[in-house]
This record gives structure tokens, C-alpha cells and sequence, in this order.
């Protein structure tokens, strides 16, 4: 009698070794890959979105455009958002919202839910203090150039130098963002 249960039992587990993925198993592996997409696909675009800043590229101590400093004009701010709706319509484009993890999803939101929040704020853009006494940019460019940009050799000094003149460009700008708000 031993060998009946031995051998339902060795018949089952062939069965079973047999048998296909489970959808569990294959729903695991595409929330893995849509996720793994997805995880990509924000990679690239942090690293485009990056581009728009040499002052955050400087902070992460990267020296691509080491001789810039932002563009503050209206015309950047609408490009900037305009890149930000052309990614969430690629992102809502290429991917299956129900294939991704419940983390992927939450990126997705947040990635999404922040240009919802950029486009809101458009209309906003001349309510703030541009130059104010504590943090205003006539004190934040110049201490961003002497607190992170570092100077390593000569081609460093030449971007330290050309930085000084995007510095008054960028007050430039940000005075006919106020002239605007007034």
C-alpha cells in the first residue's frame, strides 16, 4: 500500500512540473518588466530634465555645461513645461498602468501628478518675491558659485568666469520677472 501514494504523489509532482506558469507567476514577471520599463524610461528623463539646470548639474557634482547658469526666462519656464506634458503623454502612451508594481504605479502618479501641479502654478508664475532679503537670487547665484563650483584647473576657472556673466543674465531675466509681476 505504500507504493500507491508514492507513486500519485510522484505522478502529481510531474504533472505539476509540467504544467504552465501560473498566472501569478507570469503577472510577477510582467509587473517586473513594465516596471523595469517604466524605471528606464525615468532615467532618461531625469537625465533630459537635468539638462534644463546647469545649477542642479553642478550640485550633483556633474560639470556638464560648467560654464552656465539657468535660463530664467518666460520662454525656458514654457519649454520646461511643455517638455513635462509631452513626457506625461509618452508615459500614459507606452505604458500599461495595471502591469505596473504598486511602487511603479506611486512614480507614475507622482511623475504625473507633477506637472499637473507645474501646469496649475503657470498661471501664478509673478506671485512670488524674486529678490527678497533672505534668499532672494541676488545673494543665492553668488553663493552657489563660491559654495559649489569647484575649481580644479584652468577650463574650471574659464567656466567660473563665464558663470559671472550668466550670473547677470540671470538677474536680467529675473528683473523682467519682476517688472512682469509688478
Amino acid at each position: 500500500m505504500r507504493t500507491i501514494p508514492a507513486i500519485t504523489l510522484f505522478l502529481s509532482a510531474l504533472l505539476l512540473a509540467c504544467a504552465p506558469v501560473s498566472d501569478t507567476a507570469q503577472t510577477a514577471a510582467g509587473l517586473a518588466s513594465e516596471s523595469d520599463r517604466l524605471n528606464a524610461w525615468f532615467a532618461d528623463r531625469y537625465e533630459e530634465q537635468l539638462q534644463f539646470s546647469p545649477i542642479q548639474l553642478t550640485f550633483l557634482g556633474r560639470k556638464d555645461q560648467y560654464d552656465r547658469i539657468d535660463d530664467f526666462s518666460e520662454q525656458a519656464q514654457k519649454a520646461q513645461l511643455e517638455w513635462q506634458r509631452r513626457s506625461v503623454e509618452q508615459m500614459e502612451k507606452q505604458f500599461d498602468y495595471a502591469a505596473l508594481s504598486a511602487e511603479a504605479q506611486q512614480s507614475y502618479d507622482v511623475w504625473k501628478y507633477q506637472y499637473e501641479e507645474a501646469k496649475r502654478d503657470w498661471q501664478y508664475r509673478y506671485h512670488d518675491y524674486v529678490f527678497e532679503q533672505m534668499g532672494g537670487a541676488q545673494a543665492q547665484l553668488p553663493q552657489f558659485l563660491l559654495n559649489f563650483h569647484r575649481v580644479d584647473d584652468a577650463s574650471d576657472m574659464d567656466a567660473y568666469i563665464s558663470r559671472i556673466g550668466e550670473i547677470a543674465r540671470a538677474i536680467r531675466q529675473l528683473n523682467g520677472h519682476v517688472k512682469a509681476a509688478a
